[in-house]
């Protein structure tokens, strides 16, 4: 239970962390939390029953777990938000039992540092979000509101950022899937490392 409690702090850490970047990006506090995975129970139960395929797709792919978000109270509509995925929930949580676990295992500042990159990396692959000021209509994948927030600056905006832009739109996946990689190949060997010092221990 202890094991489990220390994981979901550190669940909730990278999430507050998350939120602190935005907020600090965006000089704006949070105002709103929504657990938008409880709306409309009934409709996936009858929507599961009827069409099995589309409602796990719905309801694991598309609808997000939670969204921390900032609304506006004049225009009432949403200035940033977070938007937690089920697949970013599922990864943070692993992420999150990992630490958990190297905490209780390895206290070798070398690997730390190596798994702070990697938790650095695998948060950033699995980070959805939307901004007003980028016009983003749906979440989209974090270096997509960068790339965009920078397009719809009218200060920083040049014909270079669009260009990066549609250059490396068609590859934000692969970006996606080869940071994930990454950063779980190196907490593999966190792994490995941590098992190798503990069995050369006396």
């Amino acid at each position: 239970m202890k094991y489990l409690t220390h994981s979901l702090v550190i669940f909730a850490s990278i999430l507050l962390i998350e939120t602190g970047i935005i907020s600090l990006a965006t000089w704006s506090l949070p105002n709103q939390i929504e657990f938008a995975l409880l709306h409309n129970l009934k409709f996936f139960f009858e929507l599961f029953s009827s069409n099995p395929s589309a409602a796990i797709d719905l309801l694991f792919i598309y609808k997000p777990v939670l969204i921390i978000q900032r609304i506006d109270p004049l225009s009432n509509s949403q200035a940033w938000g977070i938007y937690v995925m089920p697949i970013s929930t599922i990864t943070l949580l692993i992420l999150a039992l990992f630490i958990t676990w190297m905490k209780h295992s390895s206290s070798s500042p070398r690997l730390w540092a190596w798994l702070f990159l990697a938790s650095i990396l695998l948060s950033a692959s699995v980070f959805y979000l939307r901004a007003q000021v980028c016009c983003t209509v749906n979440p989209a994948w974090l270096l997509d509101v960068i790339l965009l927030s920078r397009i719809y600056n009218p200060v920083l905006n040049s014909v270079y950022w669009q260009d990066i832009y549609l250059l490396i739109t068609p590859w934000f996946k692969t970006i996606q899937l080869l940071m994930a990689t990454v950063s779980l190949l190196i907490l593999y060997l966190c792994f490995t490392s941590s098992q190798s010092s503990r069995h050369k221990k006396p």
